[in-house]
């Protein structure tokens, strides 16, 4: 037999090289077309890889706890920050951060199994099959492979278990302190890591009922992880101190007070039916197949039967863990159970190997080589088909373009690749975090956006390759007006969403004028920043009825912040009937957006109320700094004014 067989054949005996071969196939599964399955970037995995961003880049500062994005931990943050000193900016950041703290979780689960069942004659089978199935659970692959920082969660509240039960069985200080720390850093990953602390309450409890006639060694051993987890705990829980509404804020907004009725809902998601949420699960489909739900029964059944005080550490693991979803009004929602998924896996392998002792002892004659053989395939069976669902069914599901922002994603990678224009984006929103990550990667400069549905924008004169990216899902009016203003336009790209249309680009050659079209054309200039150059207004109007007033106002130097505009209808006696103060956009629009020589068209619409009288009023424009209310002066105009607002002309309420 050629040497090769044979020293391959002693490294596949050898505990560390079959685990390398689990976590190698986790590493595969958690890696493997990363950027492609699922297809974009969720909200807070994007948001996650901006902040890393902005704290590498000082544009943000650090915090021990990010009160952003409805409240954020810190700890998946700094990671991907850590990741960017290497890397510069990425896209997958987050994900890739996320995948490791997966891959590591693996690792985890076998310690953790290792440990716990120290002395049984398969502890390694045992730690080798949770292993695996961890590595290729369906709900352990969507969580890991999202971007999302729970899985950090997992990782720390598993290690903190195993140096745990080290410790209890060795009586040596250093896991004691270690089990601590872990469970200090655990409170910066994710909020169901503050449960973590009352798993350790519960098994001191336990422990102490146990060994009461050595409680004090008890109390001392159990202080030393107090005494590490407050140490590292320290800075966040000053923080909450200071600012205790965030302790509670993503609790309150998840809630749900009907406990019974959603911890049933939980205990059914294990086998039953599953979480409905698109970012990590195919509706429905509960946390086990019934493979591995047999095998997690019979796991459960054997460990309470045989092994009592692992049964302690693994159910009271279980429940403490299950609550923040039986708390959650979204019950059974898998992202926040990614605490049991080290538990549930070892279970799960008890399980199997429980069944391959049973028949073995009880078919004497059956080699054990086939027993092995006939449970793994089982195992094997379920992994493949978990596979098959996440590359599957998983990741062509049509809800998931919603789900992780797919179209905002493709919207990302078409305009980093346009370099030779210039681009205007509509409209704002709160999800372009992937953009901005997106062409951060790609070293691409900052893109002007704003929300086309209030406003438009739009240069005098386009001096290079000019397109317009709107998504039309959600802006119906800047493709029409865009046409409107320069007729040469032509639709150069377009995306589909599930249900229809779902984002355009419409292009301008260099050098076209747009042709604005407004009843009246004049020029006020106020203070040399801004230019009014035209309006729009009726001059008639109704009580009870809105007066709608379009003003066409264009930045003439680089702002360093946005002035508010006011449009007044006033009385002979200069007394103020009506007004509609307002933001460029609607505040959709930053001074960096607006640039020099490009034109803001506004719509104002005045209410007039019912109370006016009927007359004739004048129509008043200004600007001013909304912090300390100045006015900007006026240095010319082309109408009547006084020395900082202009008088656009009049208007009759019948």
């Amino acid at each position: 037999m050629p040497k090769i067989v044979i020293a391959t054949k002693r490294w596949l005996k050898k505990p560390i090289f079959q685990l390398a071969i689990v976590v190698a196939i986790g590493v595969m599964l958690r890696y493997i077309n990363l950027a492609q399955v699922p297809e974009g970037l969720f909200h807070d995995e994007a948001w996650s890889d901006v902040k890393a961003m902005q704290l590498n880049s000082g544009e943000a500062k650090p915090e021990i706890y990010f009160a952003e994005n409805n409240g954020m931990d810190a700890l998946h943050v700094y990671a991907i920050a850590l990741l960017f000193r290497f890397t510069g900016p990425l896209a997958m950041g987050s994900r890739i951060m996320s995948s490791l703290a997966g891959c590591l979780l693996l690792v985890a689960t076998y310690w953790l199994a290792h440990e716990l069942f120290f002395d049984h004659a398969h502890r390694h089978a045992i730690g080798l099959a949770a292993a695996f199935v961890n590595a290729t659970l369906f709900w352990a692959l969507t969580t890991s492979r999202s971007g999302w920082h729970a899985e950090s969660m997992a990782l720390f509240s598993s290690a903190c278990l195993a140096a745990l039960i080290r410790a209890r069985r060795l009586k040596q200080w250093r896991w004691f302190i270690l089990s601590g720390i872990l469970a200090g850093i655990a409170q910066y990953t994710y909020p169901s890591a503050r449960f973590l602390l009352i798993g350790l309450i519960v098994l001191l409890l336990i422990d102490l009922w146990i060994m009461r006639a050595h409680w004090r060694e008890v109390l001392l051993d159990y202080s030393l992880i107090a005494v590490a987890a407050i140490a590292i705990f320290a800075p966040l829980a000053a923080y909450f101190i200071q600012h205790p509404e965030w302790l509670v804020e993503r609790a309150q907004q998840t809630t749900d007070v009907d406990l019974l009725s959603n911890f049933g809902r939980t205990l059914s998601g294990i086998s039953f039916v599953g979480d409905t949420d698109n970012l990590h699960n195919l509706p429905g489909r509960p946390a086990l197949d019934p493979i591995l739900s047999l095998f997690f029964f019979v796991g459960l059944i054997s460990v309470v039967w045989r092994k009592p005080d692992p049964a302690r550490v693994l159910l009271s693991w279980l429940i403490v863990f299950s609550l923040p979803v039986a708390f959650t009004a979204q019950a059974p929602l898998f992202r926040r159970w990614t605490g049991v998924l080290s538990i549930e896996s070892i279970l799960i392998a008890i399980g199997a190997v429980g069944s391959i002792e049973l028949i073995t002892g009880r078919l004497r004659l059956v080699r054990p080589r086939l027993i092995l053989t006939v449970i793994s395939a089982p195992l094997i069976g379920s992994a493949l088909l978990s596979v098959v669902a996440y590359f599957g069914p998983f990741a062509s599901n049509p809800q998931l373009f919603w789900a992780y922002d797919s179209g905002v994603t493709q919207v990302a990678n078409y305009i980093r690749d346009q370099a030779a224009s210039t681009i205007f984006l509509t409209p704002y929103d709160r999800f372009y975090e992937a953009i901005d990550i997106t062409l951060a990667e790609a070293n691409r400069p900052a893109i002007q956006s704003y929300n086309g549905a209030t406003c438009a924008l739009f240069p005098a004169v386009t001096d290079r390759s000019t397109q317009w990216v709107v998504v039309v899902e959600k802006d119906d009016r800047t493709v029409k007006a865009i046409q409107q203003l320069f007729p040469s336009s032509q639709s150069v790209w377009q995306i589909n969403s599930p249900i229809g249309v779902y984002a355009r680009a419409i292009q301008v050659p260099a050098g076209e004028p747009a042709q604005l079209q407004l009843q009246n054309q004049a020029l006020v200039n106020f203070d040399g920043k801004i230019q009014l150059i035209g309006f729009s207004v009726l001059n008639a109007a109704e009580r009870g009825k809105t007066l709608r007033i379009t003003v066409a106002l264009k930045d003439r130097v680089p702002l360093d912040q946005l002035y508010k505009i006011f449009v007044h209808v006033r009385g002979s006696d200069e007394s103020i009937a009506a007004q509609d103060d307002r933001y460029p956009c609607d505040f959709t629009l930053n001074q960096a957006d607006w640039k020099p020589g490009n034109i803001v068209l506004q719509d104002f619409e005045v209410p007039i109320p019912e109370s006016i009288s009927i007359g004739k009023y004048s129509i008043v424009l200004g600007l001013y700094d909304p912090d300390s209310g100045t006015r900007l002066p006026i240095n010319h105009s082309d109408l009547a004014h006084g020395a900082d607002e202009v008088t656009l002309g009049a208007v009759v309420v019948k």
